[in-house]
């Protein structure tokens, strides 16, 4: 529920135009890695990810670290305008402790800035944010020198923003390494139009929905791009993971009606910069309408590691059979493991590589699948196994509008009904292979709007703010009838607050 209430958030908060900074913010401004500064001394060290038990992305792979105690890390960078800047930096809130550090800006041997960051901690939560001062800055070179404030805590710097933008709410993606794609198609020889969307595989946003991919652009509208023809290039920097850390492209493959096209033969070319010169070519034939591609935050920097997932899958397949395991005993009538595989109608809609994957899962022991009717049926069976488990029509994350219902135990009977309806269906006898339902999460909203204005919502939302631990006076109210819940519209929470 969290990872799709997540992804509702960030298509509201960032739109589905292209991604990535446009060229005006990225001249009239600086950015600095956190692990990109220099330590003089003891006291600041780079490391890996947020350097504590936290899963959220960095813009990098890396923060510069301190223990709380003292040292400096220095970094020299060119102002390029002069005049009013925000001096933003992103680093790890780490509850209420103690401690706080500050960024210190020279030019020509002048002090011109010196800010306090992190000097008013509250509440528990081990989370990145923003927080800014403003700054007087001429054009010109400058020396940025964290250093520790008052000693205490442990701190974490992502990254440093120096911007003469003073509207912009900062998104560290608009400054990653940039990465470019774009696609022609080869058969069938028909217009085409692409509708992309990305898999990141950490929190705390999974899914971004840039939208369709055509002749003007990703996001744009426009007519599908002919047979044989380029797409142009499309900056997709901002629904991209960081650094070594993986996303998953996917492309659905629509005709000039929005039909899904039934195979897909065609050329892909990523980039770090808009240019064929720099790109990496694949080539893919595949049925099915489905195309996806694994790729890192930084394709410059890792230039091997992107692929085709199909080649993946295959490969996963050929590792296994190099261990060259005992064939399974017999297991008549148990289920010694079972195992879901995501990939097929998300990733890739193709026998192929769904053999791969299923081959491989089989070798290593599992012998139940999840949803294998229609298609999946047909490879499950040919690799002898024959019972699996539902999870793909059982998941009414967001069936209904309101959570809380009376009626919605009725309205959950329905919705299951007509989705068993459905399967038998499509697939007669399919649902005596199936020995259990998985169901992945609880029925819910993201309707900010129908949580504000629903009685029984806005109670249940109050009883989880006090089982949190949380009292009226946390948000400024004197009872809890005061409490109520806001559109996203209404906001008025600064980028500080934000992820």
């Amino acid at each position: 529920m969290l990872a799709r209430i997540l992804f509702l958030a960030s298509l509201m908060v960032l739109g589905t135009g292209v991604g990535g900074a446009n060229g005006d913010l990225r001249s009239r401004s600086v950015f600095v890695e956190g692990e990109d500064f220099q330590p003089v001394g003891q006291g600041w060290w780079a490391g890996q990810g947020w350097a504590d038990d936290i899963y959220e992305a960095t813009s990098g792979d890396a923060v510069l670290g301190n223990d709380g105690g003292g040292g400096e890390a220095k970094a020299e960078v060119v102002i390029p305008t002069s005049g009013r800047h925000n001096v933003w930096v992103r680093y790890l809130k780490i509850g209420k402790y103690g401690g706080s550090f500050g960024l210190r800006i020279e030019q020509k041997g002048v002090v011109v800035f010196d800010g306090h960051y992190r000097t008013h901690p509250e509440g528990d939560e081990w989370r990145p944010m923003w927080e800014k001062f403003e700054a007087d800055l001429q054009a010109g070179p400058a020396t940025l020198t964290l250093y520790i404030a008052v000693p205490g805590i442990r701190q974490r710097v992502d990254c440093v923003l120096i911007t003469a933008d003073l509207g912009y709410e900062p998104n560290y993606r608009d400054f990653a390494p940039q990465v470019f794609l774009r696609f022609r198609l080869l058969e069938p020889q028909q217009p085409t139009a692409v509708y992309l969307s990305t898999y990141l595989h950490r929190a705390p946003v999974y899914y971004f929905d840039p939208g369709l991919f055509t002749s003007a652009g990703l996001g744009t509208g426009g007519e599908p791009v002919q047979p044989g023809q380029w797409s142009p290039w499309a900056d997709i920097s901002r629904y991209m993971d960081a650094d070594r850390w993986i996303t998953t492209v996917k492309m659905f493959f629509r005709d000039a009606r929005g039909k899904s096209l039934p195979r897909v033969r065609a050329e892909f070319q990523v980039s770090p910069v808009a240019d064929e010169a720099e790109a990496k070519t694949f080539r893919e034939d595949i049925d099915g309408e489905i195309v996806s591609l694994v790729l890192p935050g930084n394709v410059r920097k890792y230039p091997d590691m992107p692929a085709l997932a199909s080649e993946l899958s295959a490969r996963h397949l050929e590792m296994v059979k190099s261990h060259n395991l005992p064939p399974l005993p017999k297991a008549e009538g148990k289920i010694p493991l079972e195992l879901h595989i995501a990939g097929f109608g998300s990733c890739y809609r193709s026998t192929r590589v769904l053999g791969y994957e299923m081959e491989a899962a089989r070798i290593l022991g599992a012998n139940s699948f999840n949803d294998i009717y229609g298609l999946p049926w047909a490879v499950a069976k040919r690799l002898g196994v024959t019972r699996g488990f539902l999870t793909t029509a059982w998941m009414p994350w967001q069936a209904w509008s309101c959570p809380t219902s009376p009626d919605l135990p009725k309205m959950m009977d329905e919705h299951f009904s007509q989705a068993a309806a459905q399967i038998e269906k499509d697939d007669p006898g399919a649902l005596k292979r199936f020995y259990r339902n998985k169901l992945w999460d609880e029925p819910g909203t993201t309707d900010l709007g129908h949580l504000k204005n629903c009685e029984s919502c806005r109670a249940g939302f109050r009883k989880f703010l006090q089982e949190k631990g949380f009292r009226p006076e946390d948000f400024g109210k004197a009872t809890w009838e005061e409490i109520v819940p806001i559109t996203r519209e209404e906001a008025t929470d600064g980028p500080a607050r934000r992820l």
